[in-house]
Parts: C-alpha cells; sequence; structure tokens
C-alpha cells in the first residue's frame, strides 16, 4: 500500500526528471567536451587539484595554471578529482590548453576544438566532470518539484488538478519550464560548477519554504537546512545571496516565535559552519575577508568594472540579458524566432500573473506567490548588481539560481488566462511546448 502511494505520490516527479534526462542525453550528445562557459579553465581547475593535491590559493601562479582556480570554493572540482583517481595524471592541463580555439569570437564561434589521440584519462576526466553536471542538474530538477509541491500543497483545495498531492499537471508544468531551458540544459552537461550552484540554491529555498510552512518542524530540519546551505556556500561564491530571501521568508514565518527562530538559526548556523567553516576561516586567515574579494581583484585587475555600468545602458542591454538567461550558448545564439516566442510568452504570462492576483484570495496569493516572489526578487537584485559591476557580469544565466521561482510566477500567469477545466490537457499541452 506504501509504496502504491509512493508511486501516486511522486509521478510527476518520475516524468519531469525522465523527460529532463532524456532531451539532456541529447545535449550530452551534441554539445562538444569542453565547449560550455569557461568550460576549459573549468577543467584545469580539477586538473590542478590532481597535479597538486592541494587546494589553491589566490596567487597570480594559481590564475595562470585557471583563471577560475582563484573564484570559485572547491567543492565540485573536488568530487570531480578525486573520481579521476584511478588514472595516472600525466600533464592533463596541458593537453586542454591545446584544445582552446585561438580563433574564438573572431572567425570561429567554437570555445574549443577537438584534438586527435587525447589521452584517456584526460577524457575519462571530462566524461566525469561533465556527468557530475548532470548529475547536478537531475538534483536540481528534484528540488524544483519539491519545491513547487510545497508552494502548492497547502493551498491545493483551490487548484482542481491536485489529485496528486498538490501537484497534478500544473505541477509538472512549472518544473518542465525550469527543467527546459535550453541554457539550463546546456549548463547540466558540460563542465562548470553552475549546474551545482544551482541544485544547490534549489534545495536551500526548498529546505527554507518548509521551515517557513511548518513552524514547528524538529529542529533536524533546520540541520538539514544548514548542511545543505554549508554544500551550497562550498560551490560558488553567487549562492550566498540567497541569504537575503532565505532571511525574509524566516522572518516572516516566524514573526511570532523569535525564540524558535532564534534556535533554529543558531543550529542551521553551526551545521553551516561545519560544512563549510574550514574554507571560509581559511579565507580569513589567508586574505583578512570571508569571501577574498580585495585579493581577487588584485590578481585579476580586470575583474571588476573600473566605473559601474550606468543605468541607461544597463537598459538598452535588457534583451542582451533575456537572450542571455534563455538561448545563449557562449557564442552561438538560438535563432530569433526562438526569442520572439519566449518574449510573447513572458509578456503573456505577466500580464497573466496581474489579472490572476487581482482575483484571487489573499491568503492563497500570498502562499504562492510569496516564496517565488522572495526568491526572484533577491536573485534579480544581485544579477543587476553583477552586471553593473562585474566585467563579463551582465550574464541573465546568473539568474538561473531562481529558476523554479520565475517558473511558477509564469506558469501561474498562464493559468490565470486560459480555461480552467480541463485542467491536465492545458498543462500538458504546456509542457510539450516546453519540449518542443
Amino acid at each position: 500500500m506504501w509504496l502504491r502511494q509512493f508511486l501516486v505520490w511522486a509521478r510527476p516527479l518520475f516524468v519531469a526528471v525522465g523527460i529532463y534526462l532524456a532531451v539532456a542525453v541529447v545535449y550530452l550528445q551534441v554539445v562538444p567536451p569542453l565547449e560550455g562557459f569557461d568550460s576549459i579553465p573549468h577543467q584545469n581547475y580539477v586538473n590542478y587539484l590532481r597535479s597538486t593535491g592541494d587546494l589553491p590559493r589566490i596567487e597570480p601562479e594559481a590564475a595562470i595554471f585557471s583563471y577560475q582556480l582563484v573564484q570559485h570554493p572547491p567543492l565540485y572540482y573536488l568530487v570531480a578529482a578525486a573520481l579521476t583517481l584511478p588514472w595516472d595524471y600525466a600533464e592533463w592541463d596541458t593537453h586542454v590548453r591545446a584544445q582552446e580555439n585561438v580563433y574564438f569570437g573572431t572567425l570561429s564561434n567554437r570555445w574549443s576544438l577537438d584534438l586527435p589521440n587525447p589521452p584517456p584519462g584526460l577524457v575519462a576526466s571530462q566524461w566525469i566532470a561533465r556527468l557530475l553536471s548532470l548529475l547536478g542538474g537531475a538534483l536540481a530538477v528534484v528540488g524544483a518539484w519539491l519545491w513547487t509541491r510545497t508552494v502548492l500543497y497547502r493551498v491545493g483545495a483551490n487548484l482542481p488538478e491536485d489529485d496528486t498531492g498538490g501537484m497534478g499537471g500544473f505541477g509538472l508544468a512549472v518544473v518542465m519550464l525550469f527543467a527546459l531551458n535550453p541554457l539550463f540544459l546546456f549548463i547540466s552537461t558540460t563542465v562548470t560548477n553552475d549546474s551545482w550552484a544551482i541544485m544547490g540554491a534549489v534545495w536551500v529555498m526548498w529546505l527554507t519554504t518548509v521551515l517557513a510552512r511548518h513552524p514547528q518542524s524538529s529542529l533536524w530540519r533546520w540541520v538539514a537546512l544548514g548542511l545543505v546551505a554549508g554544500a551550497a556556500a562550498l560551490i560558488k561564491y553567487n549562492v550566498l545571496v540567497l541569504i537575503f530571501p532565505v532571511a525574509a521568508a524566516l522572518v516572516f514565518a516566524y514573526r511570532h516565535a523569535w525564540r524558535r527562530l532564534a534556535l533554529g538559526t543558531g543550529v542551521a548556523v553551526v551545521s553551516a559552519l561545519a560544512v563549510a567553516g574550514y574554507w571560509y576561516f581559511r579565507n580569513l586567515y589567508l586574505y583578512g575577508e570571508l569571501i577574498p574579494w580585495t585579493r581577487l581583484g588584485e590578481v585579476i585587475s580586470t575583474i571588476e568594472r573600473e566605473d559601474a555600468l550606468p543605468w541607461g545602458e544597463l537598459l538598452r542591454n535588457l534583451d542582451w540579458l533575456f537572450y542571455s538567461y534563455w538561448g545563449v550558448f557562449v557564442s552561438i545564439f538560438a535563432p530569433e524566432p526562438f526569442f520572439a516566442f519566449w518574449k510573447w510568452f513572458c509578456l503573456i504570462c505577466a500580464l497573466g500573473l496581474v489579472v490572476a492576483l487581482g482575483r484571487a484570495s489573499t491568503t492563497a496569493w500570498r502562499m504562492r506567490v510569496g516564496p517565488a516572489l522572495i526568491w526572484l526578487v533577491g536573485v534579480v537584485i544581485a544579477t543587476i548588481y553583477w552586471a553593473r559591476t562585474i566585467s563579463f557580469g551582465e550574464q541573465a544565466r546568473l539568474a538561473l539560481i531562481a529558476g523554479p521561482a520565475l517558473a511558477l510566477l509564469l506558469s501561474l500567469g498562464w493559468r490565470a488566462l486560459v480555461p480552467k477545466r480541463p485542467v491536465p490537457p492545458q498543462a500538458y499541452g504546456l509542457v510539450a511546448v516546453f519540449v518542443a
């Protein structure tokens, strides 16, 4: 009986992950091994760990080996390096550098070259790193499903499709809008820590939402939040921006239970430090900062703009920001009709969201829209800051750490503008559009 109940409960999850993996496998076959965003220096982070057996320091020598060494925490790369131990390391970094296309950006849009007779160990290392990215993407999809279910479940009585614990076809459509973003699929099948950062962010926000919905939760849930947050902080520094939406959600939820909030926060912080404390205290000891931005600017002087990007120029780049969220693959763009479709889709969904907010009950929409808005707005503010202050920071792909929140808001807007019944054809039709 319990197995049957579990299968019914998890059926949309199996469908979502299955569709995601089916499309991602196609990407794995089509995308060259080192063709992702900065995949060559990402791969050489793994090679550095194999060649030295030590964590990198923010020094010019490390930046010359791979500029990613001085920018990112090590978790993704440590796991990738550990899994390559069966092969003897033999100057893999030299072979990786030889794959860089010197004509990139001028005569070619290819970031890398496919060279003949690569060392078997290096081939295995690249595939391990890519499959780890795929694992991160799959777990991000699982986290998105869990988060979406948590957001919808408490108001499930208002959704006619909620015959599977608050999900049904509508929940599947939400998850697919996130999971089948072509850029997310691309990131999830190349050598990069981005899919792991997205995974960490999604799971942190799911656990936060669970705690916000259940103020009497066991302290073990706070432990889980701290452990996952600590792991996310060891993947990429941009995940730390989630401290603001996490804090906002929990303070609002526990505004009448301050002692419980203080106790739970303390437990979560201790748990996070147990996972990530070494790395951040190491930063503090070596560079005088938990996030060593000053030292990074000394080693890579071009990483920060001399002057912040003017607001007018940022507004003129809105098209680019939109493109870079949906379909820019290094220097290869999706076809223009693709972007035109998604522009209209997003505009229509935004209109639908306004309509839905105007006619819905305050309680229901606070529970549905509130978590998504808190998450999305925090990440959007951070993305704007990066675009204005960081060289090459005008990359909306960095906002994919809030992908499920945007997917839920767009889907709610879509649902408000189409007939409410029958819901499954409506929702599954939307899923078909995403797959196409």
